[in-house]
């Protein structure tokens, strides 16, 4: 599954180490990322299949399209098995929804599993799961977080190299790689060359650019409504692009000044901000996770720099990015200067290459067991806290699937008696007001 260009950008850069790699997606993209030609007739099918499924009209067609890439699958697994050393399984995707892993190490094959959000943040936390919903169903939400918790058990058990971040990793049962050091390798292709992107600003009002995935998990109503206000007293552009293929998200991006990426989000630099860097622009993100992140990458060299703060900062530092010319630029400046040192496609498949042979240090490394955030995705900590409890209150505490984790669950108890939280959790402003 393809998560903003990120497994065709590796791909390219295994290939200019040298090594054969073939990126394979599923589910098709309405991005429109891989326009790589192919040369077999059995990926050449799945990646026609897989276009049908984001063109289908209807959910009958749609699933008849999915039925015929699942027939497709176990001549995929023999091909793939025989070409190939390594195996990168991202997004919770696999031949064989993981219970292909043991084969895979029977057969001598290195296992390498990328986690993006949804794929292992509890359900209970997790907005996008949830369905945006106010009221979601938590017997649904407890239901799924047993069987997301025993997927997980199965993968940290079989896989050679697990990559994830402290604020979606709480159900993980062994240590893992921190994603942000390895970095994202979500990149334009071609890539823009730095003469071009430092380029003066053409004259007029600032251009604000917003491009989400999901405009409700992403917080869109509220950065309209942010921006809204920001045109009573600026004179502002501002861009909404949703659902168009990558090209016009590129364009976009070379036309605006800075983006605004999401309001709710659990690390500063995601697959959209990252692309925007590659322009030298600022990105403005909001999220409960400012405090975590001191904690989990203290060296500030290593957090990616956009303007990333709490959600009720964030009308103040838009003023700022639209006010400050020099700043924005800046900041935007050493975004470009960031990807293109450390999260490179190429030096990010040198990093993975490293993490396959064992060979990272152990400040690369984040036990769950440290994990205390606590503050999810993508929505408001009201709305976080009364899920929680409702979920508790119906199916008890071993719902939250924490028990190993002592003091993250103690901090799930605080949260339900209304106690103070500490500013790693991201919820400590719940109970100050």
């Amino acid at each position: 599954m393809e998560i903003a260009g990120h497994y065709r950008s590796l791909a390219e850069g295994f290939r200019r180490l040298g090594h054969q790699a073939t990126f394979v997606d599923t589910l098709g993209n309405c991005n429109q990322y891989e326009n790589r030609s192919r040369g077999n007739w059995l990926l050449r099918w799945i990646d026609y299949l897989a276009a049908r499924c984001q063109t289908a009209r209807t959910v009958r067609r749609n699933r008849m399209w999915r039925l015929l890439i699942m027939l497709f699958k176990p001549p995929l697994f023999l091909y793939a098995v025989c070409r190939h050393d390594v195996f990168l399984l991202g997004h919770g995707t696999s031949f064989l929804s993981f219970y292909d892993l043991p084969l895979l190490k029977l057969l001598g094959k290195r296992v390498l599993v990328q986690f993006h959000g949804t794929d292992s943040r509890p359900r209970y936390l997790d907005a996008f799961f949830q369905r945006n919903s106010e009221r979601p169903d938590v017997a649904r939400l407890a239901r799924q977080t047993r069987k997301q918790k025993r997927v997980l058990r199965r993968i940290d058990r079989w896989a050679d190299v697990v990559i994830n971040i402290g604020p979606q990793g709480h159900l993980h049962e062994r240590p893992f790689v921190q994603w942000l050091r390895v970095g994202l390798p979500s990149c334009p292709d071609p890539l823009p060359e730095r003469s071009e992107v430092f380029q003066p600003r053409a004259a007029g009002p600032v251009r604000i650019l917003h491009c989400p995935s999901n405009p409700a998990g992403k917080g869109t109503p509220r950065i309209r409504e942010m921006i809204e206000a920001v045109r009573r007293v600026r004179d502002v552009e501002y861009v909404e692009v949703v659902g168009q293929p990558n090209a016009v998200v590129l364009r976009e991006l070379r036309r605006c000044d800075f983006v605004i990426d999401q309001v709710y989000a659990d690390y500063a630099m995601a697959g959209f901000a990252t692309e925007a860097a590659w322009f030298a622009k600022a990105v403005l993100v909001g999220g409960l996770a400012v405090d975590s992140w001191k904690r989990e990458l203290p060296d500030e060299a290593h957090r990616p720099p956009t303007l990333y703060c709490y959600p009720d900062q964030m009308p103040e530092m838009l003023l700022r990015l639209i006010d400050d010319e020099k700043f924005r630029v800046e900041l935007g400046r050493r975004a470009r200067d960031f990807v293109e040192t450390h999260w490179h496609p190429v030096k990010v498949a040198k990093k993975l290459l490293l993490a396959m042979e064992g060979r990272l240090s152990a400040d690369w490394y984040v036990d769950p067991k440290d994990i205390r955030y606590i503050g999810g995705w993508g929505m408001p900590p009201e709305r976080l806290r009364d899920v929680v409890t409702r979920m508790v209150e119906a199916h008890g505490p071993e719902s939250l699937c924490v028990d190993d984790k002592p003091e993250l669950q103690d901090e799930f108890r605080r949260l339900l008696r209304g106690e103070p939280l500490s500013l790693e959790t991201g919820l400590a402003s719940l109970n100050t007001r």
